[in-house]
């Protein structure tokens, strides 16, 4: 608790404190599985457009290729994110 915290506040900031840290590996999980869900359900849209206009597949094709990359990108970058949240997450407990 912070110095000359107000009697209030010190029967309060524990609980908020406590929810802080439980509610920590649930904010991470929606994290991943909203971004791995979001990529996925993109791809599948654009390899669904290539089944209903052979016209356009070739092009399909090279959207396709542009999100997979981006969504290599974008994983490691949430590794990267992920790893960091923790790493301060358990520094903060330690």
């Amino acid at each position: 608790l912070p110095y000359g915290s107000p009697v209030g506040l010190m029967l309060f900031l524990p609980l908020v404190e406590i929810f802080s840290q439980l509610i920590r590996p649930f904010t991470l999980m929606i994290r991943l599985s909203t971004n791995l869900s979001s990529g996925h359900i993109m791809m599948y849209m654009f390899s669904y457009f290539t089944l209903l206009s052979s016209f356009l597949s070739p092009f399909i094709y090279i959207v396709l290729y542009a999100l997979f990359i981006l969504e290599l990108c974008i994983s490691m970058l949430q590794a990267y994110i992920f790893v960091s949240l923790i790493s301060l997450y358990v520094n903060e407990t330690v």
